[in-house]
């Protein structure tokens, strides 16, 4: 997401991700079609917040991940 003002930016990009994090929490075949299309910024920002919420660290993909990348 591209703006002038780089914070407005920011908080509208940061309340998408964790609006589709909760919306998604119980559904995993839903984030599964969802993640490969987010930006690394964006994953690295899951993977953050969900170190802060206290997600097991076997269960996070980290952003450089395989389980991150599209298949090709």
């Amino acid at each position: 997401m591209s703006s002038a003002d780089q914070a407005s930016s920011n908080a509208v990009a940061t309340g998408l991700i964790e609006a589709l994090l909760v919306e998604t929490d119980k559904q995993d075949e839903l984030w599964k079609k969802i993640e490969p299309l987010l930006g690394i910024e964006s994953k690295k920002y899951v993977y953050e917040w969900n170190k802060f919420c206290g997600i097991e660290e076997e269960e996070l993909n980290p952003p450089n991940s395989a389980a991150n990348s599209p298949d090709e």
